[in-house]
C-alpha cells in the first residue's frame, strides 16, 4: 500500500513557525512590563542607529551629486520661473464686450 502524502512543510524546511517568539527574547505576550519596556528601548536604539547610518550614507551620496544636481536644477528653475525682466507678455487680452441694455 502506498504512503499518504504529508501535509504542511517538509521536515527539513527552514522557515518554521515561531509560535509568537521574536528572535531570542521569547514570548512577548508573557513578558513583564519592565522587561517589555527594556526590550522596546533596545529596539528603538537599534532602529535609531540604523536610521542614522542610512541618513549619513545618503547625505554623502547627495553631497557627491551636489554639483550635478545644482546645474540641472538651475536650468529647470530658469525654464519654470516667469521672465522678470520687466518685459510684458506678447499675448494680448481680448477686448471687453459692450453690454448695452437698450
Amino acid at each position: 500500500m502506498a504512503k499518504k502524502a504529508r501535509r504542511g512543510r517538509p521536515s527539513g524546511s527552514k522557515n518554521k513557525k515561531s509560535n509568537g517568539k521574536i528572535g531570542r527574547v521569547g514570548n512577548v505576550a508573557k513578558m513583564e512590563v519592565g522587561q517589555l519596556r527594556a526590550y522596546i528601548e533596545g529596539l528603538q536604539n537599534v532602529l535609531a542607529k540604523k536610521v542614522s547610518e542610512q541618513r549619513a550614507y545618503f547625505e554623502h551620496q547627495l553631497s557627491q551629486l551636489g554639483g550635478y544636481v545644482s546645474k540641472k536644477t538651475s536650468a529647470a528653475v530658469k525654464a519654470v520661473t516667469p521672465n522678470r525682466t520687466g518685459k510684458q507678455s506678447t499675448r494680448r487680452l481680448g477686448k471687453a464686450k459692450d453690454h448695452n441694455d437698450g
